[in-house]
């Protein structure tokens, strides 16, 4: 390895680390699945699926896209809370 090839691999081991940080870095979206819904809210399971029965929390569906999967919209989740 030669001087010149180790500006080179510092520039790719900063890239490598960029990317692996845009990768990794947790997304901030306001959709949570089921799990992660009833855990935000500090609820047990069968509690959660009692208020999506009652029509207190609404699920959205992903069924007409061919996922089977349900996501919850944490801001729908809060305002829900608040009207208990």
């Amino acid at each position: 390895m030669n001087a010149n090839s180790i500006p080179d691999v510092e520039n790719l081991v900063a890239a490598l680390d960029r990317l692996t940080a845009a990768v990794t870095a947790p997304e901030k979206s306001p959709w949570l699945s089921k799990i992660k819904a009833y855990n935000y809210l500090d609820v047990s399971p069968k509690t959660f699926q009692k208020l999506i029965n009652k029509g207190v929390i609404k699920p959205h569906s992903l069924f007409e896209f061919g996922v089977a999967r349900e996501l919850f919209n944490q801001s729908e989740l809060d305002e829900a809370i608040k009207r208990l």
